[in-house]
């Protein structure tokens, strides 16, 4: 499972599947857990989130986002 660094520590990533136009990934850091679109034109795209294991309106971190924009090379 490829690594991402942040300065909030390092998250844990998983490609899930791609969708058209992008690939869908699993981001995990601590208790939270998002699945994030990375499209080729628009960036990055929370689909769900969780805290704890369950669902929240959890806001992925900005450097979290540029990361995967970097990562994927949009």
């Amino acid at each position: 499972m490829p690594t991402l660094e942040t300065r909030t520590g390092d998250a844990q990533i998983t490609e899930l599947r791609q969708v058209e136009g992008s690939g869908r990934v699993a981001v995990e850091l601590d208790s939270r857990k998002w699945h994030v679109d990375v499209l080729q034109e628009d960036g990055v795209q929370v689909v769900a989130s969780w805290r704890n294991g369950e669902l929240a309106d959890v806001e992925l971190p900005v450097e979290g986002a540029e990361r995967l924009e970097e990562y994927a090379g949009v």
